[in-house]
């Protein structure tokens, strides 16, 4: 069975071991935890595609510096199943959204299922559990973590420490699914609140049906809900999209509207290249247009060294074009 397994150099079982570990002194650890909510800023809520809204919070020091801290020192211990693909650090297997979408990108059928308010739903209970069940903490210190760690009863999204959490969430549930997913010939991976399964054999609905009873028994026994209209079944006979990746062709592939988009960015940079633009406000446009670039690299390697020698044209700090 594939679970997420802690494993430390020397397991925290006191205050002083903790704040130790997180670079604060135990009084000044304890009072942080006492009055994180002032830490807590939210930014201005996102409209989703789905008409939802998404409601994200940065972090002030020194709360985020201990939160870091904990992920640096706790969380990276930790080590995550490869169904589990969102936000987590690890160099031997880097996991994102390309990733994910490249799990399924041969399969014949796709199930696609979104958690409805994901990161509201993940109640300090929770995150309380997953310090004292599966970390075996005291409880003093499992007390002490979820009040760092969450914000008015919930894990805030934009936190440095909510990933992690929310990777946790379902450790005691989540390996069974996989386990009994992958016995029937099922792929079964989970980015956040996004969780694809899929076939590389044609099945029956009776079989979409049972699958799908096993994944809202998980759902619903820890008080989270599946967002039924965003609910999808597909076949390789139609258009399949994977994160907003084309799957189709056995692996993921930006749409062809997207690529055009970053044509005309490129383009648009090299416009703003010959224009008498303030540095920094240059930079800002160039380092955006170059993390697309080197999104397309990845899904599209030689399509992209055109426009990898463009920028390197007018990257900054080099003669612009006049």
């Amino acid at each position: 069975m594939h679970s997420p397994a802690y494993l430390p150099n020397d397991r925290i079982d006191s205050i002083d071991l903790l704040s130790t570990v997180l670079g604060l002194a135990p009084q000044q650890l304890i009072g942080l935890s006492q009055s994180e909510q002032k830490y807590y800023r939210a930014n201005s809520p996102k409209k989703k595609p789905d008409g939802t809204i998404r409601q994200t919070y940065r972090i002030l020091s020194p709360l985020k510096e201990v939160q870091q801290n904990i992920n640096i020192n706790i969380f990276h211990n930790v080590d995550f199943p490869f169904y589990l693909l969102g936000g987590i650090k690890d160099r031997r297997y880097p996991r994102d959204y390309v990733r994910s979408a490249a799990l399924h990108a041969q399969s014949k059928i796709f199930l696609k299922e979104d958690i409805k308010n994901f990161f509201p739903s993940i109640g300090a209970f929770l995150v309380f559990d997953i310090w004292r069940s599966f970390f075996l903490f005291p409880i003093e210190i499992c007390k002490l973590l979820t009040n760092l760690t969450t914000y008015k009863g919930f894990v805030p999204q934009g936190a440095p420490t909510s990933p992690y959490l929310a990777n946790l969430v379902f450790w005691n549930k989540e390996p069974e699914l996989e386990q009994n997913l992958s016995q029937g010939g099922f792929i079964y991976s989970r980015y956040f609140d996004d969780i694809t399964i899929s076939s590389k054999r044609t099945i029956l609905a009776a079989e979409i049906h049972r699958i799908t009873e096993k994944l809202y028994q998980m759902l619903f026994s820890l008080g989270f809900k599946p967002k039924r209209k965003k609910r999808r079944v597909m076949t390789a006979r139609s258009k399949v999209q994977i994160h907003n990746l084309n799957v189709n062709s056995g692996k993921p592939t930006l749409s062809r509207v997207e690529r055009m988009r970053i044509r005309a960015a490129v383009y648009e940079c090299e416009v703003s290249a010959s224009m008498d633009l303030e540095p920094q406000l240059y930079k800002k446009i160039y380092d955006s247009v170059r993390g697309r670039v080197a999104n397309f690299q990845r899904l599209h390697p030689n399509q992209a060294e055109q426009y990898i020698e463009r920028l390197e044209l007018i990257r900054p700090g080099k003669l612009t074009i006049k």
